[in-house]
């Protein structure tokens, strides 16, 4: 049975190559207990029988941080529409950074080799 962790930490192996940071903040202990009954599932390497929270999510936290020092470059789908990076690039440009944005070669045809 999936928990709530499983969403945003399990990447697929397709896109190991991103070697991607994430950072998940989830605030326990405000009427909620999520680990009251949990235990830590060690073949799985994950908590199990956590306590679901019925409350609304509230919208995020703001965090201070170099955008530029921690986004390296930003790859778009191979499946984005053609407008998608030009948009990217232009809210890159609107926000001050300077990170490359690409398009993913994860769909290109393998080279040929004579």
């Amino acid at each position: 049975m999936p928990n709530a962790f499983d969403s945003m930490m399990i990447k697929r192996l397709s896109f190991e190559y991103e070697r991607e940071v994430r950072l998940v903040h989830w605030r326990t202990g405000e009427l909620h207990d999520a680990l009251a009954n949990f235990s830590w599932n060690e073949e799985k390497m994950r908590f199990d029988d956590l306590i679901e929270d019925s409350r609304p999510i509230p919208p995020g936290m703001a965090l201070m941080c170099d955008v530029d020092a921690m986004i390296e470059c930003v790859i778009v789908s191979p499946f984005a529409p053609p407008w998608y990076a030009a948009m990217i690039e232009r809210m890159r440009d609107r926000f001050g950074y300077g990170f490359p944005v690409g398009h993913s070669r994860l769909l290109a045809a393998p080279p040929v080799i004579p």
